[in-house]
């Protein structure tokens, strides 16, 4: 927006001005009798006509059931995929409407913000809709310039021409083609870019904007309300309570009115548009300056008394009403030639945000969307765990320091946040206004005295080769008690989360560091001016100035630019006031590279009084745990990072590594040692184990020398898409018996087994080939778990689904000919589980995770199962339940019993909903109620993933970011010594040597 400052004069003092409401609903284009009562949950209606057309009916539009006698039943909307016939209306799937067979229907030509409700089959498809190839030859974004309502005679501009391709081979030209029923073109035709409207005559009207990318032939097609009034056909006269704003929320108003209020006239819900006779400043839309609010209509309050009766609405953002939609996980992956919903090509950030909006919700089709200095990147896959739609948009934005937010317009803007702007890059940012003491009514400065901060810590993945990134700010503890986290940002490179982490944390500590090092508290201001003034603020990204105000402490607001944070306008006795509240910007530098310590904690005593907490004389096991010689195998990047100086650990010292590529064909996901290894075996030689990737196994000799791989097994039923839905495991009574389970979200679980070291592989062909039918929404979610008998004798267990459902029930299956077949054996909860283990010489003990949909929410958990008897052993902190197999990403040891003693487990549990990990072990697991000691305190920035449990006293924990750590117990307490790997990804097995 450019700068108002001249506009000031004239908006300062009372001014007055009559407030209209135009309910922007439409007219209807069908009516029908149902002519069956449909069977919930339910996809369509049958009916027959009554009047209009059903050539008239557009997805999206608003479908309201009404009973024979005219009671309203429940309102739905058209259906983005099937097609409208003269007996079949295809409706957003519904289960809570109690439609029956006489019921009226009526289709309107208005459009409701809604979701595109998934199909829950393997093609999760939003509405249902086929898909074709809209994630590879995408339609372009239109961009119109929104809403309006406003008096007879007016021109009414739209600007087609901030539309804008997607597809990333695109040329960018588009073309435009403009329906307006009603309207004369006063400026340019149907297929201008920006052409302008008159009505002739007062109504209700539909405008859409169809915009087609020249070099795919792909469209998209914008709906626009357009309400024209005379004195015959007036809008609602209201008196306006108030309206306020925010960047999260967009703006709300509230309202009353005194008559014509019934539901016939102002449905629950409607899109509605405040507006005034006076013109005014600060729109981003040209001829929309008059419009105070556009939204929904989210509640009502009435009241009355001996005088007569009000009603009071509250109308809520295009965002807000956003936020409230319901949403589901999601799976968006880079592929070159997709072929499903969840493949996208070109894969970028911005990409995945437009197409959250569009293909989930149908926000796009009514709203504008644009960029504003965003930074977008490329991006090989984005894992969104269920939430809203506006939540996962905002988690995208905020991955590139960015946020969605609203104008009074409804505009949708995806914006750089300025206080996340380098300072070298704030100059080209516009001064929206300067404003001086005779636009300030009265004004409240508040300043901090201290720093907020001890630590902020900002957490990514690199853009080049998603790199586990670590910051930290300031370099050493601030004095300040907060510690805020910043997770899963999208950074070009580590230096890029330096500039970042610092800039977050000036804005968390309050502080303005400018380029000459001078530093400054940042204060915030309340500012009341006049109402006037009201419109001037829409968080665009923009600065606004204040000079000639000073306080008695000396603080010249000239000093500071300023971001506003919140503005309100009150009315009363026919005036208003505004009031807006301001940040000044921050900025800082120094932020520090926080890749995880080598130690959490260090011997406090030196050897000599003392005996090393960790034996390095012998191998402890069938891993080889215990000598300096450690292997440590990187999933990430297909590797092995090697150390021969891991007995330094305990001594605060971080061993050395070298890393080795393996030259894989698939993602590394497992790595398994054979215990019969001469160096374990003999005291030297090689050590030997099996590979498994998400398209293949193979044997791996000599992990300390040469490092040859067998000749690879391509699994039979091709990839599965994430490493953690593939396990491996071999075991010490017959190390030749090696057995890969791997989970496919369109087939089940399949296992593959060898029984000659490698040498050559089978497919087993007796479990079920059921599968979670919830996709992509649960798509590379489930593990298949899997545990061998450490006999060798042929035994295992392995999970599965019941059915192709959602949920599918689960199963352990288990086989006695190493593999060979399956039977079923004891329920294990409604998805299939990871972590299956049996303490040595308990064969009727079982520890596993389980998963539970309790209400709407699926809940994990660990369970002991004995025999028929199932116990919920879960480790809880804090009131949440840290359990194994549901998000996050476990490794397949995620639970772990020491071989000597069956009541010791240890536990790396995640608690889905708060996104925190957490390690607990136990003493007593086969008691009625085992007692967990908390290792690592839950936490989202907790890497942990599984954990070897070497004997009573020593557990190897491991998992994202080249996380390692030794717990060793000691005089009746733990301590943990841990190393960050660099340069490691995540963790899917380790052997020493």
């Amino acid at each position: 927006m450019p700068d108002q400052t001249a506009n000031l004069p004239a908006l300062r003092g009372r001014h007055s001005g009559r407030v209209y409401v135009s309910v922007l609903t439409g007219s209807p284009v069908l009516t029908g009798t149902l002519s069956a009562t449909p069977t919930l949950p339910a996809f369509a209606l049958s009916y027959a006509l009554t009047s209009g057309a059903h050539a008239d009916v557009q997805p999206g539009m608003r479908v309201v059931i009404t009973s024979p006698g005219g009671a309203a039943k429940g309102m739905l909307s058209v259906r983005y995929a099937g097609s409208s016939t003269a007996t079949s209306l295809p409706v957003r799937e519904f289960a809570d409407v109690n439609a029956a067979a006489g019921d009226t229907l009526t289709v309107y030509d208005d459009f409701a913000l809604t979701d595109k409700l998934v199909s829950g089959d393997a093609a999760f498809a939003p509405d249902g809709a086929a898909y074709v190839d809209q994630t590879s030859d995408p339609a372009p974004v239109a961009v119109s310039g929104g809403w309006w309502a406003g008096w007879i005679g007016t021109d009414i501009p739209f600007t087609g021409s901030g539309s804008y391709a997607v597809d990333p081979d695109s040329s960018g030209a588009l073309t435009h083609v403009w329906t307006a029923p009603g309207a004369t073109f006063v400026s340019g035709t149907t297929t201008s870019a920006d052409p302008v409207l008159r009505y002739a005559a007062a109504g209700r009207y539909r405008v859409t904007h169809t915009v087609t990318d020249a070099s795919n032939g792909r469209s998209e097609t914008q709906h626009l309300r357009v309400r024209v009034h005379d004195w015959g056909d007036p809008p609602y006269d209201c008196t306006l309570s108030s309206v306020e704003g925010d960047p999260r929320d967009g703006f709300r108003a509230t309202f009353g009115l005194f008559e014509n209020a019934d539901l016939a006239a102002i449905p629950d819900g409607a899109p509605v548009i405040v507006w005034t006779d006076a013109e005014s400043n600060g729109s981003a839309a040209a001829g929309r300056s008059h419009l105070v609010c556009a939204g929904y209509l989210r509640r009502d309050r009435s009241r009355g008394d001996a005088d007569g009766d009000q009603i009071e609405f509250e109308v809520v953002s295009p965002l807000a009403r956003l936020a409230e939609l319901p949403g589901f996980s999601k799976a968006l992956i880079s592929v070159d030639a997709p072929t499903n919903w969840n493949e996208v090509r070109g894969l970028t950030v911005k990409r995945a945000i437009i197409q959250l909006l569009r293909d989930y919700t149908n926000a796009l089709h009514l709203f504008d969307l644009v960029f504003d200095s965003f930074a977008d990147a490329a991006y090989p896959a984005f894992y969104l765990q269920k939430s809203t739609p506006y939540e996962q948009v905002m988690e995208l934005a905020d991955a590139r320091d960015a946020r969605l937010t609203c104008d009074r317009m409804g505009r949708l803007e995806v914006a750089r946040r300025l206080e996340f702007t380098p300072l070298s890059a704030r100059v080209g940012v516009t001064t929206t206004l300067t404003l001086s003491a005779d636009d300030v009514l009265d004004y409240e400065i508040r300043r901090e005295h201290g720093r907020m901060l001890e630590t902020f810590r900002a957490r990514g993945f690199t853009v080049s080769n998603q790199q586990p990134a670590f910051a930290r700010y300031p370099a050493s503890p601030g004095t300040g008690s907060a510690s805020p986290i910043s997770e899963r940002l999208i950074v070009d490179d580590a230096a890029d989360l330096l500039t970042r982490c610092a800039l977050r944390g000036a804005w968390e500590n309050r502080v303005c560091v400018n380029a000459a090092g001078e530093q400054h508290h940042a204060p915030e201001v309340r500012l009341t001016l006049f109402g006037g003034y009201a419109h001037l603020f829409q968080f665009y990204r923009e600065w606004v100035q204040i000079i000639g105000i000073a306080n008695l402490r000396g603080v010249d607001l000239a000093a500071f630019r300023w971001i506003p944070q919140r503005v309100r306008v009150d009315y009363a006795d026919g005036t208003a006031t505004t009031t807006l509240d301001l940040r000044a910007e921050t900025a800082a530098s120094g932020a520090v590279d926080d890749t995880p310590a080598s130690t959490v904690s260090a011997v406090s005593d030196v050897p000599v009084l003392y005996p090393s907490l960790l034996s390095f004389t012998q191998p402890q096991g069938a891993n080889g745990f215990g000598s300096g010689t450690l292997a440590v195998f990187d999933g990430t990047h297909g590797a092995v990072h090697i150390t021969t100086d891991f007995e330094r650990l305990p001594y605060g010292v971080p061993p050395t590594f070298s890393a080795h590529s393996l030259s894989l064909s698939g993602t590394l996901a497992a790595f398994a040692v054979r215990a019969d290894s001469p160096r374990y075996i003999n005291g030297s030689g090689v050590v030997n184990g099996y590979l498994a990737t998400t398209s293949g196994a193979c044997s791996l000799d000599d992990v300390f020398g040469a490092r040859t791989l067998g000749a690879t097994y391509a699994y039979p039923d091709g990839a599965v898409i994430a490493a953690r839905q593939v396990q491996l495991q071999t075991e010490r009574g017959n190390p030749d018996w090696a057995l890969v389970a791997a989970y496919y979200d369109t087939g089940g679980v399949n296992v593959y087994r060898t029984v000659n070291g490698g040498a050559t592989w089978n497919a087993e062909a007796s479990l079920p080939p059921t599968y979670d039918s919830n996709l992509p929404n649960n798509a590379a979610t489930w593990e298949p778990g899997l545990w061998l008998h450490p006999d060798g004798g042929g035994s295992a267990l392995v999970s599965a689904a019941d059915a192709v459902s959602n949920p599918p029930g689960a199963h352990l299956w288990q086989t006695n000919d190493y593999g060979a077949t399956w039977t079923m054996s004891t329920a294990a909860g409604q998805w299939p589980i990871a972590g299956i283990v049996k303490p040595l010489g308990r064969a009727d003990v079982v520890f596993h995770g389980y998963i539970e949909l309790i209400g709407s929410n699926v809940i994990a958990g660990v369970r002991r199962s004995l025999g028929a008897a199932h116990t919920d052993i879960t480790p809880t902190v804090g009131g949440l339940r840290y359990g194994i197999g549901y998000g996050g990403g476990h490794a397949q040891r995620a639970i772990a019993v020491a071989d000597d003693d069956p009541n010791a487990v240890v536990v790396v549990g995640y608690h889905a909903q708060s996104q925190r990990w957490g390690v607990f072990q136990s003493f007593n697991g086969l008691s009625a109620a085992p007692i967990w000691t908390t290792l690592v305190a839950p936490g989202t920035g907790v890497l942990y993933r599984g954990a070897y449990y070497v004997n009573r006293a020593t557990i190897y924990l491991y998992g994202d970011g080249g996380a390692l750590a030794v717990c060793q117990y000691a005089n009746g307490a733990w301590t943990i010594n841990a190393v960050t790997i660099s340069g490691c990804g995540t963790i899917v097995g380790i052997c020493g040597g």
